[in-house]
């Protein structure tokens, strides 16, 4: 065996097993997504036997063919106010503005929170009495100061978002290892260098299950302040849809919004994966 050809041969066995270990990584990962679409595909067979066998009601369950027709007829007609796309758009312009909002606000008071003592005392009475209130509770209040405007939709979104963001960060921070920020100070690095090159990116998984988990509540919060006071927006639609007794369109704007969270969702969790490639993590 010549010393040209040890190098190749040593190489071999690793690449087969980095190989192998893509393979069952993508193979692994289209199980999952069978399993998925398999549970999905029950869930819609289910709907759709007992809309179509006339056990219930129309009212009750409507056909997906006539949520199906609504849904086509909305993209031209409007229907409270506005047709289908502006609802949509209106409504995520919404969150996407409190979302901005709330980001802004929540890494720059989590961090000084968390790495100042001070701040802690004097930020935690405030978040303790405020978090536990549904953001809802507000929006009486918000009317009445800012009107039915956006104002008060972005206020009561931003309440919503804010506290698990803020929180999630400080309990990142107080979970940092010690014994890396340690040896950081030991290796002659400074307060900034410590703070910006191991305690914000040890800090990164924490932020991002804040904003997903704050994402979540925001969208789950706007639906139901457009229900309340809004002239636009999926949740006005779906109120309308109540108020004329259209369950077809009800459950269009249900299925929607269920659709807008799982995409939001996933560009959530994929935005977190590139973040913290080298946190170890399931396959998802």
């Amino acid at each position: 065996m010549s010393g040209a050809d040890a190098p190749s041969q040593v190489k071999l066995p690793g690449a087969a097993r980095e190989k192998s270990s893509m393979f069952a990584a993508l193979r692994e990962r289209a199980v999952y997504a069978s399993i998925g679409l398999v549970s999905v595909a029950i869930v819609v067979f289910a709907y759709y036997y007992v809309s179509s066998s006339k056990m219930l009601p129309w009212y009750f369950l409507p056909p997906l063919e006539d949520i199906w027709g609504v849904f086509i007829g909305m993209i031209y007609e409007p229907f409270a106010g506005a047709t289908l796309e502006v609802h949509l758009i209106i409504t995520v312009q919404r969150l996407v503005i409190s979302f901005i909002i709330a980001v802004a606000l929540a890494i720059p008071l989590g961090f000084a929170a968390g790495m100042n003592k001070w701040c802690q005392a004097a930020l935690y009475p405030i978040v303790e009495f405020i978090r536990p209130i549904s953001a809802m509770a507000f929006i009486p209040l918000l009317i009445v100061w800012f009107g039915i405007g956006e104002t008060s939709k972005v206020l009561a979104l931003l309440k919503a978002g804010f506290f698990p963001m803020f929180l999630n960060i400080v309990a990142g921070i107080k979970n940092v290892n010690k014994t890396l920020v340690t040896a950081a100070y030991t290796l002659g690095a400074n307060q900034r260098q410590v703070s910006f090159e191991v305690i914000f990116p040890a800090t990164v998984p924490y932020i991002m299950a804040g904003i997903r988990i704050g994402l979540g509540v925001m969208w789950s919060t706007i639906i139901t302040a457009e229900l309340i006071a809004a002239p636009t927006g999926l949740g006005h639609l779906i109120f309308m849809a109540r108020e004329w007794a259209s369950t077809d369109i009800v459950m269009m704007g249900i299925i929607i919004i269920g659709m807008v969270s799982i995409f939001l969702d996933k560009g959530i969790r994929m935005l977190d994966e590139r973040l913290t490639r080298w946190q170890e993590r399931p396959i998802r």
